[in-house]
């Protein structure tokens, strides 16, 4: 074959590779475009935005595949997200904000993938989401109100009943006696289950306060001296591990800490000196933290069922709400982590949670 023949078929292969990309990519585009998905481009050099007609039509913008200047977006973009758009869009993995539709409301968009990604509208979904969060925030505040508001009649109702228990115990029969005893059992419950209910609604608030370095030896030791009587009482010793320092909010995380010891001492075995030991292992963003114990331990069948509030195995035998371990919950997904427990019956129990290294 002579060289020019050979350069013929090069050019040809060519031509039919970049027609068979060009027919993927319009294929793609004809995809994205049926399942509402617009495409763009940005261009640094020049400031512009390229984009399909579905990325058009979501910006409100009267134009079909063409080249934008990004002030041009200006007119369609709300006022209070102008300026993230303006500088973020084409930086950002991710830059979410709202446009103006005809009829006048506003729909939210999201622009995914930096200098080249898609273009979605996502207006039920944030709608939703915005829906869920005023409603989880008027329940935290309803559990709030409503805890704080019952500890003042209940305080009186747990005062004067155990009034009447000490200055009438030997003056009345022995149904009064049980009678005025089944008030004061029930009272100390009572107070005990709205001071857990009003600890659980504050671990359900969102803490806007910034992070700290937090020492989780210094947690451990505070843990540890705040539980002293009961380590007195058992017998019970705690040791830990070299634990690491980082993010997070210090009085969130010595509640967390508290309340697994305290666990930990509440279901020991009978006669058994309980040992508590804290140990954490790296990973790449984070930290797993292990709380090990030598108690009774938990059936595996009912280890999902304890971090529900107001979920006991124990019945009344062992003191407690049964909120403990919600609240745990709670603080740990506060601080974007998890927590859960393995357990042998008879020999012990770990409880893991998970902490981000850094911010």
């Amino acid at each position: 074959m002579s060289v020019a023949g050979s350069q013929m078929s090069s050019s040809d292969d060519l031509l039919a590779r970049v027609g068979r990309l060009q027919s993927e990519l319009d294929l793609w585009r004809e995809s994205a475009a049926a399942g509402g998905v617009g495409l763009y481009r940005f261009e640094p050099a020049t400031q512009e935005l390229v984009l399909t007609p579905t990325a058009a039509r979501h910006l409100g913008l009267p134009y079909l595949e063409t080249t934008v200047p990004r002030s041009s977006l200006q007119s369609q973009v709300a006022s209070e997200d102008w300026d993230a758009v303006r500088t973020e869009l084409g930086d950002r993995e991710r830059v979410v904000f709202r446009v103006h539709s005809a009829d006048g409301t506003k729909r939210w968009l999201e622009a995914r993938g930096g200098q080249c990604g898609v273009l979605l509208e996502i207006t039920e979904k944030q709608e939703a989401e915005e829906r869920l969060s005023r409603s989880n925030a008027d329940l935290q505040q309803f559990s709030y109100v409503a805890s704080h508001d019952l500890q003042e009649p209940l305080r009186t109702i747990t005062t004067y009943s155990q009034l009447l228990q000490r200055r009438y115990r030997d003056k009345l029969d022995q149904d009064a006696n049980e009678f005025i005893e089944f008030i004061v059992s029930g009272s100390r419950r009572m107070d005990a289950l709205v001071r857990d209910l009003l600890a659980y609604s504050r671990s359900m608030q969102s803490d806007n306060r910034p992070k700290t370095e937090v020492n989780m030896n210094g947690i451990v030791a505070w843990a540890t001296l705040a539980l002293q009587a009961e380590l007195t009482e058992s017998g019970g010793t705690i040791t830990h591990d070299d634990l690491p320092t980082l993010p997070g909010h210090e009085y969130q995380l010595a509640q967390l800490v508290q309340q697994l010891f305290g666990n930990a001492l509440k279901f020991r075995r009978p006669g058994v000196a309980p040992q508590i030991h804290v140990s954490a292992t790296p990973a790449d963003d984070h930290w797993t933290f292990a709380v090990r114990d030598n108690g009774i331990g938990i059936e595996s069948q009912y280890i999902p069922r304890i971090f529900g509030a107001f979920k006991r195995l124990h019945g009344k035998d062992v003191p407690g709400t049964g909120i403990g371990l919600a609240i745990c919950q709670n603080i740990v997904a506060r601080h974007h982590g998890q927590l859960w427990a393995e357990s042998v019956p008879g020999e012990g129990s770990t409880f893991y949670f998970t902490l981000s290294a850094q911010e």
